[in-house]
């Protein structure tokens, strides 16, 4: 689990100061970066918000069949005009300091660059970027989900598409709600696709409210459910929370609702220790006595 150490230093690329937005790429610049897998990779950074070269290297080399040495030059090139900005953060884990890998993130070029494309109003400021300094651990929060999808990409056949913060519309009784988890995830293809919705949770101060908010909307959504645009099927729910004592406070605070809700769980300890998924996927199972116990089956392929 990642422990947020006090007084974090952001590195933007492997400087400690203020990144400069300011920079303007010429026109002859961007003609080089043109073709799909450039733009894709401008895109995927905005739409994963801060990502490892390694995350964008495994979705943008299974969709577009390109290889990694090719993807890291294109990521150098994109760094290069400001497309995007690539930074490292400090952390402790188990008592040892450590820095992660360069993170990337929408630079404001990038934002130029790409705005106007198939996106949702692009949600994205320059004070997404410096927020690493004053809130590292909601950059680290974002890792961590990619890491998740990540290790169902590398499983799936085939991977659709990967939206952040979704508006998923459902009806109920006459009025129209929706729901907004971290990310809605769909494996498949157009015709047929399993989605995966999720919802991070770190041990702060208002993750309680958060949850007990979500969850009578959430029950709404799997109630009478009907296929829309978004959700051709009903979803695969999941929950990432930070380690499996935080599991069972979390299905504790579930079961108090009388909510029936089925949903996976992950840890952060897992997605940190790269397990692998048949080992790392828990079921949280109420005892007798009104105990959660984690149990753990072995990965079933959904595509």
């Amino acid at each position: 689990m990642y422990k947020y150490q006090e007084g974090i230093i952001a590195k933007f690329n492997g400087v400690s100061t203020k990144v400069n937005f300011d920079r303007v790429v010429s026109g002859r610049n961007l003609n080089t970066l043109r073709d799909i897998p450039d733009k894709e990779i401008v895109k995927l950074v905005y739409k994963l918000r801060s990502s490892t070269a390694e995350q964008i290297i495994t979705i943008i080399g299974k969709k577009f069949k390109v290889t990694k040495n090719k993807i890291e030059e294109k990521i150098r090139k994109a760094v290069d005009l400001r497309l995007i900005t690539r930074y490292k953060l400090e952390y402790n884990t188990n008592g040892f300091k450590r820095e992660t890998d360069n993170i990337y993130m929408l630079d404001v070029n990038g934002k130029n660059f790409i705005e106007g494309e198939d996106l949702q109003k692009l949600e994205w400021d320059q004070k997404d970027n410096l927020s690493i300094k004053t809130h590292p651990s909601i950059h680290l929060k974002h890792i961590i989900t990619n890491q998740l999808v990540m290790k169902y990409f590398e499983q799936s056949s085939a991977f659709y598409s990967y939206d952040i913060k979704p508006r998923l519309y459902f009806r109920n009784s006459l009025e129209t709600e929706y729901i907004r988890p971290d990310v809605l995830v769909n494996f498949g293809n157009i015709e047929q696709q399993v989605h995966f919705i999720i919802y991070t949770f770190r041990r702060n101060q208002g993750w309680k409210e958060e949850l007990l908010k979500i969850t009578p909307y959430i029950e709404r959504l799997y109630t009478n459910f009907k296929p829309t645009d978004k959700l051709k099927q009903e979803p695969i729910l999941m929950f990432l929370c930070e380690d499996e004592g935080h599991i069972k406070e979390i299905c504790a605070e579930i079961d108090k609702t009388k909510i029936s809700l089925s949903y996976t769980v992950y840890t952060y300890d897992d997605l940190i220790n790269m397990k692998s998924p048949e080992n790392s996927i828990a079921i949280a199972i109420k005892e007798a006595n009104g105990e959660f116990t984690l149990e753990y089956p072995e990965l079933v392929a959904l595509v």
